[in-house]
């Protein structure tokens, strides 16, 4: 139950924090800021899962939560310090209204083939590898592996630490590639690196495949989440990224059902490898039926 509240308060926080980046830098550093805003949370999620390790093994699973409880005390302080200009007038007839407002915002969507095709990018990524991300401590970490403590933490914060280093890349290089050429090659290698995980003979040649793991996906959720910024009008993005981050959402717990019920039946080390490869079939696919081209329109 406490699970599905927090999920709930996401479903109305992600959506608000993202469409917020864009009130804050010009159009022509959207990326970037989309970039350093992703990468600040996977910094965040490799710390603070490395860091983990270390306080289960020292003071227990309990002060860990109370820890991670206290901490919301800084985002609450910075959002605190954020000044913005002018608060929005809406006029009465302008107010939301929850399923008119949604069936507008899926009705803009369809009608926008860029944004469709990162809804269905975003989609794939999620349903198909971004499960083996939730299969790390249990599958990998103590039956593959058996690791335990600051070794599992790496394994479970590899990712992070991952997109961390390669966001200087991303920031310098990958703001010179086309929105195609950057994704054909981020999300090839995002299942690259899975099937990577899958084969690998020993947990430190896995933390090597999560940390390219993690350097891909910083990648495309930084080129898909900004070309729907970019594609999206001014009062439909809020709609637009909530549609956006449900077809992420949602497709993560499918593809976890899913993978977990392979897992079960041929092993988790295949079911990974085949994941992997699968994705970069489906990206070669994008590439050919233009997904990748209907992005163009944000560049």
């Amino acid at each position: 139950m406490l699970a599905f509240g927090s999920g709930l308060a996401s479903g109305l926080n992600i959506p608000i924090w993202q469409s917020f980046v864009a009130q804050l830098v010009p159009r022509d550093l959207m990326r970037n800021a989309v970039t350093l805003n992703s990468t600040q949370f996977n910094a965040a999620r490799a710390l603070g899962t490395f860091l983990a390790g270390i306080v289960f093994a020292v003071s227990g699973a309990e002060f860990a939560f109370a820890l991670n409880a206290v901490s919301f005390g800084a985002v609450l302080i910075g959002l605190s310090m954020i000044r913005t200009y002018r608060k929005p007038q809406v006029a009465a007839e302008d107010r939301p209204k929850a399923v008119p407002d949604l069936v507008a915002g899926f009705r803009y969507v369809v009608a926008t083939p860029g944004i469709v095709s990162c809804a269905l990018a975003i989609t794939a990524v999620a349903g198909i590898a971004s499960p083996l991300f939730s299969f790390l401590p249990a599958s990998y970490g103590q039956e593959v592996f058996a690791v335990t403590e600051w070794r599992l933490g790496l394994l479970q914060g590899a990712g992070g630490l991952g997109a961390i280093v390669l966001a200087p890349v991303i920031l310098t290089l990958g703001a010179r590639l086309s929105r195609k050429r950057l994704l054909v090659v981020a999300m090839t290698s995002y299942g690259a690196a899975t099937a990577l995980v899958g084969v690998a003979p020993v947990w430190w040649v896995a933390v090597i495949g999560l940390a390219l793991y993690g350097g891909a996906y910083l990648a495309i959720a930084s080129a898909l989440n900004t070309t729907v910024q970019l594609l999206a009008r001014e009062d439909m993005r809020g709609k637009v990224i909530a549609i956006y981050l449900g077809c992420l959402t949602g497709a993560l717990p499918v593809g976890l059902v899913l993978w977990g019920w392979a897992a079960d039946a041929w092993g988790i080390r295949p079911v990974t490898v085949v994941a992997g490869l699968l994705l970069v079939v489906v990206t070669g696919w994008f590439a050919a039926a233009g997904r990748f081209d209907a992005m163009a329109a944000a560049d």
